[in-house]
């Protein structure tokens, strides 16, 4: 059989740290999506009961424009209702990622399942300049809990969609979706 995979998009060292150890915990295989988009490989093969993970950052109240567009270019091979999920990471205030994340894989067949996040402190790489020792270390500390968490319920494949309330900025997401 196959390995499965936690794709990872990472601009300051954040979501790397936490794909590195999900992938680790569950025995993934650790793929940069930066590194695909670059060789343009944009077709992934999977085989039964693999496992699908996205993990990035939130820009701006949304994933990554690199990420989903990844996606919409994105062929599964062999794809059949696998088991996808999304960790995000951020700071502040997700909004309508998970949304914009699930339809994006909707309009190319894929159903993405499980929607985890993890808060991390402004920029893990840096966090030694900005927060005492002590306390960065304790932002890891939950940080890793959290992983740990999210390993179980992907180990339990499970399905957690939440629906958000409507907001002004659902215009500007699905203008985004638009696009």
């Amino acid at each position: 059989g196959g390995v499965n995979m936690v794709l990872y998009f990472s601009g300051t060292g954040n979501s790397y740290y936490i794909a590195k150890k999900i992938a680790e915990l569950l025995g993934d295989q650790l793929v940069s999506i930066a590194d695909l988009v670059r060789s343009r490989k944009y077709a992934i093969h999977v085989e039964k009961e693999e496992t699908i993970g996205f993990v990035y950052p939130v820009h701006a109240c949304a994933p990554p424009d690199l990420v989903t567009n990844f996606i919409k270019e994105l062929t599964i091979e062999n794809y059949n209702q696998n088991y996808m999920y999304s960790v995000y990471n951020c700071a502040g205030t997700p909004e309508y990622t998970s949304r914009i994340m699930k339809e994006t894989c909707e309009k190319r067949g894929y159903e993405l399942s499980g929607f985890y996040e993890v808060l991390m402190p402004g920029n893990y790489v840096t966090v030694k300049k900005h927060l005492p020792e002590e306390k960065a270390r304790k932002y890891l500390q939950e940080a890793d809990g959290r992983i740990t968490t999210i390993v179980e319920e992907v180990r339990k494949r499970s399905k957690n969609y939440k629906k958000e309330k409507h907001s002004y900025l659902l215009s500007y997401v699905l203008h985004k979706l638009a696009v």
